[in-house]
């Protein structure tokens, strides 16, 4: 299992970012928490490094590499349900991250129930590449930054008394309004997206699964199998397999991502 090397070089200028955007609202320290979570997991005090890690999360932050982290510990504890939820978060906060993808492989190697899954379209397979290539606070940044760039560029082709330059200023507005909108467009299609898949993992060692709330037993999952909740009734969710198969579980045997 890969460990430091992500938790270290790239977790803590994600974690001081969001020291400097709540600072001002006199939230506690989550990079001293997350140092501390960091020590304690090296000394091999998971329980310890878990409640570090948690007490971020509680603080109001939320990072991928905090989500990594907390799935190492869950690991380390034998854990394999929690540790595959969290690395599932953590994936989703940082797309395409080379340790969170080795580790969720790693650990859904241990896991129960395995399923024979047909390959989507390879349209499909691309679309959904492009949706997880950025995650959305990037985009978002991205977004923020062409608005700018634009903005200038508007400005500059009105200000400036030079033929040449107020040309070239407006074709890169136009360049940046372009690309503006087509990075709001994909994230609102990443938005939908999430809103529209919702998953979850199941973390009791057993579950039965019904074929309605009051129905009967059609087959069993176990610990670190991952779902997609298709619609609740009362206490119970429908839930849909990677095979497709779909049943009835109790709301309580599972987490979402």
């Amino acid at each position: 299992m890969r460990e430091s090397r992500m938790s270290v070089a790239s977790a803590r200028w994600v974690v001081l970012l969001f020291v400097l955007v709540f600072s001002a609202y006199g939230a506690s320290d989550p990079e001293r928490a997350f140092q501390e979570g960091i020590s304690l997991y090296q000394e091999g005090r998971y329980e310890e490094s878990l409640r570090a890690f948690e007490r971020i999360l509680e603080s109001g932050y939320e990072a991928g590499p905090v989500y990594y982290n907390l799935g190492n510990c869950h690991f380390k504890r034998g854990e394999m349900g929690r540790a595959i939820l969290y690395y599932e978060r953590a994936a989703r906060l940082l797309p395409g991250n080379a340790d969170v993808q080795f580790n969720l492989g790693l650990v859904n190697q241990t896991i129960v129930d395995q399923f024979e899954v047909e390959d989507d379209f390879f349209l499909i397979r691309l679309w959904r590449g492009l949706l997880d290539l950025f995650p959305k606070p990037l985009l978002l940044a991205i977004i923020g930054s062409f608005y700018l760039l634009t903005i200038l560029f508007v400005i500059a082709s009105i200000l400036t008394s030079r033929r040449g330059v107020r040309l070239v200023s407006r074709r890169l507005a136009v360049l940046g309004g372009i690309l503006f909108v087509t990075a709001g467009l994909l994230f609102l299609a990443r938005h939908l997206d999430e809103k529209g898949r919702i998953e979850a993992v199941i973390l009791a060692d057993r579950t039965d699964v019904m074929s309605a709330p009051t129905g009967t037993e059609v087959f069993v999952l176990h610990e670190g199998t991952k779902v997609r909740i298709d619609r609740r009734q009362g206490e119970w969710v429908e839930i849909i397999l990677p095979d497709r198969k779909v049943g009835w579980v109790k709301a309580e045997v599972l987490d979402v991502i």
